[in-house]
């Protein structure tokens, strides 16, 4: 039976997993954005298709996104 952090599906949780779910935690906020605008009038301008997750656009925003992310909950530990 295969559990959800077996990413693979070899059905192991090896290292490989490890660097997968990483990979997947760390570009959501882009994929999201990317997916959210692929059929919208923006995204056809820009030129964003739904099968552009995990390109360097997608890793661009995700990291925008998670310093915002961090930088208010680093504010909000010193309130």
């Amino acid at each position: 039976m295969n559990n959800w952090w077996d990413v693979n599906r070899d059905g192991l949780f090896t290292i490989t997993d490890v660097g997968l779910l990483a990979k997947y935690i760390g570009c959501w906020p882009g994929n999201f954005v990317l997916k959210v605008l692929a059929h919208t009038p923006l995204g056809t301008f820009f030129e964003v298709g739904p099968f552009d997750q995990y390109t360097n656009a997608a890793w661009t925003i995700s990291v925008i996104v998670w310093l915002i992310v961090f930088a208010w909950l680093s504010s909000l530990s010193k309130a």
